[in-house]
């Protein structure tokens, strides 16, 4: 999925300066007193072994979502994965898919970016109560709840991962979610990968739920899927 890769995901690594210095002071080679200040002045720097790590090129952006790219992407699938759903139009993609390995249904949206936050995790983490309200029902509000953030490596590209866990009782009904999701995008188009564990959604209480859940189970495909898509955008 790539023009060129994210940045959504793209950023660049900062060089890094080695210094070399000359040995401490004593012996024909040691560096002599300063006779006006009384001190020694410092080491010379060794020229020779200071080197600049070469910084790491941020990622080409994603092709433009034509129609030959869209026909492209929807013809994507992933091992472990059937597709139940395609919703294709003139600018995006939809597909839907259930696992055939774990109790896992996944949703991928790739189109326009319509709030394109910077691959940043700073950037997003400003928006964590926005990205919170995401969670279904009375989630979001439960201090119990749980809800995480961080950057990821999606096909060469930093992009940024969230992962939730809840559950709350309605009398004899649970409300539960345990989902992942991944979010890339260059600045003008995007990619979201949102993987849901249905065993939690189906337990019978509030503490199986929680004691149920496995983040593999959800960040695993979640990645996998995101890279698929990603690397052919």
């Amino acid at each position: 999925m790539h023009a060129s890769p994210r940045s959504p995901a793209a950023f660049a690594a900062s060089a890094a300066l080695a210094l070399a210095t000359a040995g401490e002071a004593g012996g024909c080679g040691g560096p002599r007193e300063d006779p006006v200040a009384g001190r020694r002045p410092p080491a010379a720097t060794d020229r020779g072994a200071a080197a600049t790590a070469p910084a790491t090129p941020p990622p080409p952006p994603f092709h433009p979502l034509d129609a030959a790219r869209l026909d492209a992407l929807a013809a994507l699938d992933e091992p472990g994965f059937t597709v139940v759903h395609r919703d294709r139009t003139a600018t995006s993609l939809v597909v839907a898919l259930t696992s055939t390995e774990t109790p896992v249904r996944a949703l991928v949206t790739i189109g326009p970016c319509l709030q394109c936050r910077a691959m940043d995790v700073a950037a997003w983490q400003a928006a964590l109560p926005e990205l919170r309200a995401l969670m279904p029902g009375a989630l979001e509000d439960d201090p119990d709840s749980r809800f995480e953030l961080d950057a990821v490596e999606v096909a060469g590209r930093t992009c940024v991962a969230t992962w939730e866990l809840g559950a709350v009782a309605y009398g004899d009904d649970i409300e539960a979610s345990h989902a992942a999701r991944i979010y890339c995008n260059d600045g003008a188009v995007e990619l979201t990968v949102r993987v849901d564990d249905d065993d939690t959604r189906r337990a019978a209480s509030v503490d199986d739920a929680r004691r149920g859940a496995v983040r593999a189970v959800v960040e695993d495909p979640a990645r996998r899927l995101a890279a698929r898509f990603a690397a052919a955008m």
